[in-house]
């Protein structure tokens, strides 16, 4: 199974080697690309909050779309995560032992 399978129209965020996150619709992979849709883009640069903060919203509130899709060289992906995955700090959570 490959992660555009594992994770196809579920809601992800999208960790890049750049001061890019982006947090949208997964909607296929090919060719080197991932495409998400209705997608919102976090340019660290630019930020009035830290991207932990910004996830913690969107994880509570939704993103707030600002690209109807957007496409990703999968060469600059560092991770890749379901946004329902975001743990807000502090919260109580039962982690399973391993």
């Amino acid at each position: 199974m490959t992660f555009t399978d594992a994770f196809k129209n579920e809601i992800i965020v999208l960790d890049t080697d750049s001061r890019y996150t982006y947090v949208g619709r997964l909607e296929d992979g090919s060719d080197g690309l991932v495409r998400q849709i209705d997608a919102a883009v976090y340019n660290a640069d630019q930020a009035m909050v830290p991207l932990d903060q910004y996830l913690d919203e969107c994880a509570v509130h939704g993103h707030a779309v600002s690209r109807r899709q957007v496409l990703v060289h999968t060469d600059k992906i560092v991770s890749g995560s379901l946004l329902s995955d975001i743990i807000k700090p502090g919260a109580d959570i039962d982690l399973p032992l391993t």
